[in-house]
């Protein structure tokens, strides 16, 4: 440690330090040791007073005897192993003890070792399990003994990735949970973090991915769909911000095994959700069962919700509330709902909820709803809550409901319509506005 320093001329007289020097308030005992404050480590910073204090394994260069003290040649004020020695120390005779039990050095918790010299190696095994979980950014509940070894593998690659995109690892027990096949729950924030999930493939054997409200925009939704999901039963990508560009990069992604794909509340518009519906009709989900895109800003995407009707004959829900489909658009909706229904399709729930379906063109698209329900159909729940309709179009579909025994779920409320004591639908009296 001390290469490239200048060595002590030989025979040069060190005088000892003054009690007082380097230090405020009036001056220290003379019983005092001066290596208490005014010594200065010569390998600059082994201890915590700026330098000043030297550590138990802090070795000094050796100083030379005052010229008559006796001996020869320059002798070393410490031995080795921080001993002192009275023979050889410089203040032998100026009145410190020679006795190493009552030293004044000794008096004070000295640092562990001089923080200028390198740390000593971590053992083989020990570095080697370090190396295992160096990725994670804090401890958990999960040993290393519960983790397979290809999940390891793959925890480093995440490592790797997180790196690359410089953001910092979730931690262990989040990771494992990740890793081992549970469901995530909000474990993922951002889109560097998802696409460092996929890109290290932990995320190829989930079936339940759940990334409701976790920030994941455009880049986030192109990373999932580039890589393929082959197992995902479920993708979870509520409340976000997906965005045209990662709607339609969706829509395209092959997931064969998925049955529930829910994007509600990712403000799509009308061009990112007829992207994302062209995608799924050419059957790149053929499995699919549930589709939510409720409150996603949609007006003028009927025609291409009833292509993915027509299509797609497994869908058991589509959950499109909060929208703002008109009587005119849901025209297109409708008719493809009758093309499911006579290609014995499976759907089951509609929900239309708090749209605007009474705006304009309801008259055509209620006859349309009602051809649909006049055969008998698999739809058992059907939810037309607050959309305005008049009381003439409750009337078309209230006519349409007359033979139909299998609807078991109708909701009128906020619509110019009510249900006799009979169970059918007349017009009047349902919390909308009047008749015209």
């Amino acid at each position: 440690p001390h290469a490239g320093r200048p060595a002590v001329a030989a025979g040069a007289m060190l005088k000892p330090p003054s009690p007082g020097l380097g230090r405020r308030g009036p001056p220290r005992s003379a019983d005092s040791s001066p290596f208490r404050d005014d010594h200065l480590c010569l390998h600059g910073g082994c201890g915590d007073g700026g330098g000043r204090r030297p550590s138990a394994s802090c070795a000094p260069l050796p100083l030379p005897l005052p010229r008559g003290a006796g001996g020869s040649g320059q002798s070393s004020a410490f031995a080795r192993g921080g001993q002192r020695s009275a023979e050889s120390s410089p203040h032998a005779a100026g009145g410190f003890s020679e006795s190493p039990e009552v030293s004044p050095f000794r008096r004070r918790k000295a640092p562990a070792r001089c923080h200028s010299l390198p740390a000593l190696p971590a053992p083989k095994e020990e570095r080697a399990e370090m190396a295992r979980f160096r990725v994670f950014a804090g401890g958990g509940r999960q040993s290393a003994g519960d983790l397979p070894i290809s999940a390891l593998k793959k925890a480093e690659e995440y490592g790797r990735e997180c790196t690359k995109h410089g953001i910092v690892p979730v931690s262990l027990d989040v990771a494992a949970k990740i890793i081992l096949k549970q469901p995530t729950s909000k474990a993922l924030v951002g889109d560097r973090q998802v696409a460092a999930w996929c890109a290290a493939g932990l995320l190829d054997d989930q079936s339940e991915i759940k990334l409701r409200d976790a920030d994941v925009a455009e880049e986030g939704a192109k990373a999932l769909a580039a890589r393929p999901l082959e197992r995902a039963r479920s993708l979870d990508l509520a409340n976000n911000a997906i965005g045209a560009k990662g709607a339609t990069a969706l829509g395209r992604a092959r997931m064969p095994q998925l049955e529930a794909l829910n994007l509600s509340k990712n403000g799509l518009g009308d061009a990112a959700v007829a992207m994302l519906l062209a995608g799924l009709a050419e059957a790149e989900a053929p499995r699919l069962l549930r589709l939510s895109l409720a409150e996603n800003q949609i007006s003028r995407a009927g025609q291409a919700l009833g292509n993915l009707l027509g299509v797609q004959l497994k869908l058991h829900l589509l959950d499109l509330h909060w929208n703002y489909l008109t009587g005119e658009h849901a025209h297109g909706l409708f008719k493809g709902l009758e093309t499911n229904l006579a290609n014995d399709g499976s759907l089951a729930r509609l929900d239309l909820s708090w749209n605007c379906l009474g705006n304009s063109g309801a008259t055509q698209s209620m006859q349309s709803l009602a051809r649909a329900l006049k055969a008998e159909c698999p739809l058992v729940h059907l939810d037309l809550s607050y959309n305005s309709l008049r009381a003439e179009d409750c009337g078309i579909l209230g006519a349409g409901l007359r033979d139909n025994h299998t609807l078991l779920g109708l909701h009128l409320v906020g619509n110019s319509a009510g249900v006799d004591a009979d169970g059918f639908v007349v017009s009047g009296d349902g919390g909308g506005p009047p008749a015209a």
